[in-house]
C-alpha cells in the first residue's frame, strides 16, 4: 500500500493545481458573463435597428401612396379642365 501511495502526486501540488484551475474557471465564468451581456446588448440594438427600418419603410409607403393620390387628383383636374375647354370651344362653334 505504501508503494501505491508513493506513486500518487503530492497533496500540496494537487491543491495548487486545483486552486489554479479554480481561478481559471472563475475568470472564464466572468468572461462568459461579459460576453453574454455584450450579446444581449447587440441583440437589443439589432431589434431597435429592425424596428426603425420597418418604421421608415412604412413612412415611405405612406408617402408614396399620398404622392400617387395627389398625382391622380391633379390628372383628374387636368382632364376635367381639358373637357370643359373642349365643351366651351364646341359650344362657341355652334
Amino acid at each position: 500500500m505504501a508503494a501505491a501511495i508513493s506513486q500518487l502526486p503530492d497533496r500540496k501540488e494537487q491543491t495548487s493545481i486545483l486552486d489554479s484551475i479554480d481561478k481559471e474557471l472563475s475568470l472564464l465564468e466572468q468572461k462568459n458573463l461579459l460576453t453574454m451581456d455584450t450579446l444581449d446588448l447587440r441583440n437589443k440594438q439589432f431589434q431597435l435597428l429592425l424596428h426603425s427600418l420597418y418604421s421608415l419603410e412604412n413612412e415611405l409607403d405612406l408617402s408614396q401612396q399620398e404622392s400617387a393620390a395627389e398625382l391622380q387628383e391633379k390628372m383628374a383636374a387636368a382632364q376635367n379642365l381639358q373637357q370643359s375647354k373642349q365643351q366651351d370651344a364646341s359650344s362657341m362653334d355652334v
